[in-house]
């Protein structure tokens, strides 16, 4: 029997003719859990906001990170401004990336990849404007 729960979030397998080596008769029960991958909840600035140069860009995801795999990128255009500094975390789910350089008036994008606890790495971007 397989069974599906939560959009495939979990997965069971039983195979109810399999009996155990150490308990007799038992029959075996597989539990694969397939954990989401991580999602952005909110960032500051918010994605096509329109803001005064920020100091810092925080990103905030929907589950705990690693970050040693994680990567936060500035854009301008085609342009990667490497205007950030190292990329830290605030709690789990956090990323913040200082600004270390002055950001002109414009359009600019972050580009973003993360690993949250199944490995598996993300990629996103979002948008906001310095006026």
């Amino acid at each position: 029997m397989l069974s599906f729960v939560s959009l495939g979030l979990a997965v069971s397998l039983v195979l109810p003719s399999v009996s155990l080596p150490t308990v007799p008769n038992t029959p075996a029960t597989v539990v694969l859990r397939l954990l989401p991958h991580a999602k952005l909840k909110s960032s500051l600035p918010a994605a096509g906001a329109s803001v005064a140069a920020p100091k810092e860009l925080r990103l905030t995801f929907s589950e705990g990170l690693e970050l040693k795999m994680s990567r936060v990128s500035l854009w301008q255009g085609t342009t990667d401004t490497h205007a950030l500094g190292e990329l830290t975390a605030d709690g789990g789910e956090t990323l913040v990336a200082r600004v270390v350089k002055p950001l002109a008036k414009g359009t600019y994008t972050v580009k973003f990849t993360v690993a949250g606890e199944d490995g598996h790495p993300m990629s996103g971007s979002f948008t906001f404007m310095i006026q």
